[in-house]
């Protein structure tokens, strides 16, 4: 219900003609039935689901943490080099 409230508050309100939703998941399996009843039932026509990325995965680790007093700093972290893909600088 948190989900289906969630998408209402911050999905309708967008223009009529735009409305696409894209999906973050940091898992390959969506099980929750809410999400699909919302799409069916909003006519959402237009959805993308995608895998989260390291900075998000990474984000939400820090931002779940039990422990509030870790804090997220991105110049710290070690980041897996080979799934970060930078335009090359011409």
């Amino acid at each position: 219900k948190n989900l289906t409230d969630f998408l209402s508050e911050n999905i309708l309100t967008k223009e009529k003609n735009r409305p696409i939703l894209i999906i973050a998941s940091q898992k390959d399996t969506i099980k929750n039935t809410s999400f699909f009843e919302f799409l069916n039932k909003k006519n959402i026509g237009t959805y993308i689901i995608r895998r989260t990325t390291q900075e998000e995965d990474t984000v939400l680790k820090y931002k779940n943490n039990a422990n509030k007093h870790i804090y997220y700093y991105p110049d710290s972290i070690k980041w897996d080099r080979t799934k970060i893909k930078l335009p090359v600088k011409n």
